[in-house]
């Protein structure tokens, strides 16, 4: 699918404008086209990868052609792009002994790959726009790292439900925005999936936040491994956090335009503020240390 490279600079739309915004974030979303991806699936798995995809990377701003496309700096993961103001380094890149990520944002209001609508109302597919997972902090993970040993699959990835701790680092990716604050943290909680150009084929470019083609856990383990391009994202990122912006939680809220982030699993309970999970897929129990690998915080 042909990619729109959108200017830098957060896209808004008012609250009240829902059946627009759906249009407009149906055709201006940056993702690999489902029919091209789903080319002989059943149109219920069709329908599943819409929905964790629709509307992802629609809050990012990317480099337009013939721009960005710089040379690996040196101790970095192999990457087509190189972080506008990065505070990372090394491969797996890390700030103060902690992993470092990258993020966006998105806006599309489904039940997403963790099926998070009302139980009241049978899960429907379109929830309310006021319903838990649109108003707090809550975000897709990349794929390679929401459902290591299948990253393909759409629907109940099993990383559903974990809670990770994401701490600016004061860099930023690709935004206007420079003056993020190091040590801006908050707690969210993973309700969707991010396969945006999973997997990356080799010789192909890179134009995706998501297209990891190993888990976090594997590049800690494997530095030599994670230093091959396609298995870091096209910034040289080994995760990735698409969090919910649909109430301008991030942008003006916290404040971040696509920031640097570092990120650790935490337990839910106490530290994401909102409610309790409630939606169709379990509740991730994967153990923090068997997900991240033997790495130290």
């Amino acid at each position: 699918a042909q990619a729109l490279l959108l200017k830098p600079g957060p896209l808004r739309f008012p609250a009240a404008s829902a059946m627009l915004r759906c249009l407009l974030l149906s055709s201006l979303a940056l993702r690999v086209s489902c029919a091209a991806q789903c080319q002989g699936c059943s149109a219920e798995h069709q329908m599943l990868q819409k929905r964790a995809r629709v509307g992802k990377t629609v809050g990012s701003s990317l480099y337009p052609p013939g721009t960005g496309q710089l040379q690996p700096v040196e101790g970095r993961c192999d990457s087509d792009r190189v972080p506008l103001g990065s505070r990372c380094t090394g491969c797996p890149p890390t700030f103060n002994g902690k992993p470092c990520a990258s993020t966006s944002r998105y806006f599309d209001v489904t039940k997403a790959a963790c099926g998070c609508s009302e139980p009241h109302l049978n899960f429907q597919e379109d929830p309310s726009e006021l319903w838990w997972p649109f108003v707090h902090h809550t975000a897709a993970l990349n794929c390679a790292n929401n459902n290591p040993s299948e990253p393909t699959q759409s629907w109940c990835p099993t990383g559903c439900g974990q809670c990770f701790r994401l701490c600016s680092t004061g860099g930023h990716i690709n935004s206007n925005k420079t003056d993020h604050a190091e040590g801006s943290c908050s707690v969210f909680k993973i309700t969707n999936n991010c396969a945006d150009g999973y997997p990356h084929r080799p010789g192909d470019p890179q134009t995706d936040w998501c297209s990891q083609n190993i888990s976090f856990a594997d590049c800690a383990s494997d530095p030599a491994a994670c230093q091959a391009k396609g298995n870091t994202n096209m910034f040289g990122y080994p995760a990735h956090f698409d969090l919910m912006d649909l109430h301008g939680q991030i942008t003006d809220i916290i404040g971040w335009d696509n920031a640097e982030v570092t990120f650790e699993q935490v337990e839910c309970d106490p530290h994401f503020v909102g409610p309790s999970w409630d939606c169709q897929c379990q509740e991730s129990a994967q153990n923090i240390s068997s997900h991240l690998g033997s790495v130290t915080y």
